[in-house]
């Protein structure tokens, strides 16, 4: 049983990565291009009026904060490997969780914010949420499944918005907003709960399940939690589509 969830957890992380690889650089645009492709630090360079190419910072790189972002994707196998065993894969969720706060704290606290820390961090956060709904998918059917593919959708979406008005210079339009920070809590609250259960929980106790009053309260109260949380979801996701709508909808040559 244990090992089916691994492999779903680490073929999560294996596509995504090979995914982000086989990216276009046009994807960078402006000058943060020059960080990922040589030809566009020429380019810079020229443009400056200079042959020298713009420094790396590896210490950067590498900063505390992105190790933080780096340690959640690390830490998708292990809620595989745990997950028969549920107050287990849920702290290392719960974690998980605590590291997305504590990243984005050190970054701005240590001023070592960066272009890779800015594209790893919802990257991670988008894996380790898209692993746990897909196998709790699997673990509870159709009343977690339905939800999830709507906040998977969602996500999927919004990340392809985002590329788009990269390219068309207008990035900033669908910046993070309140509702997509409320969007990320009410998800992580939800899916915590959930992995501290299963399903048989809602039956409430037995004597032969030994099902606490707790779990079947915890069931329902995970369940009602995934459902606010979709409701968020989708509601970040139509503000950040009408606050592009205006791009999206202009016509060639206007």
């Amino acid at each position: 049983m244990t090992i089916l969830p691994f492999f779903l957890s680490y073929v999560t992380v294996l596509s995504t990565v090979e995914g982000f690889c086989a990216q276009p650089s046009r994807s960078y645009v402006g000058r943060g291009a020059a960080e990922f492709n040589p030809v566009a630090s020429r380019r810079l360079a020229a443009e400056v009026g200079g042959d020298k190419m713009p420094a790396q910072l590896p210490n950067q790189l590498w900063s505390l904060p992105n190790k933080l972002s780096a340690s959640r994707i690390a830490m998708i196998p292990i809620l595989g490997l745990l997950w028969d065993i549920p107050h287990l894969r849920a702290g290392v969720f719960v974690a998980a969780s605590l590291t997305d706060f504590l990243d984005g704290y050190l970054a701005r606290k240590m001023k070592t914010s960066s272009r890779f820390g800015a594209f790893l961090d919802p990257v991670a956060d988008k894996l380790m949420v898209a692993t746990a709904l897909v196998l709790l998918s699997g673990e509870w059917g159709m009343v977690v499944a339905a939800p999830a593919a709507l906040i998977l959708c969602r996500e999927i979406g919004v990340s392809a918005l985002r590329e788009w008005m990269a390219e068309q210079q207008q990035r900033d339009v669908v910046k993070v907003s309140w509702a997509g920070k409320l969007k990320t809590v009410t998800q992580l609250i939800a899916i915590s709960i959930l992995l501290t259960t299963r399903p048989s929980s809602l039956l409430g106790p037995t004597a032969d399940s030994h099902m606490s009053i707790y779990s079947a309260a915890a069931a329902k109260a995970g369940l009602i939690s995934l459902y606010v949380a979709t409701a968020a979801t989708i509601f970040s996701g139509w503000n950040y589509l009408r606050a592009a709508w205006p791009v999206l909808s202009r016509t060639d040559g206007n």
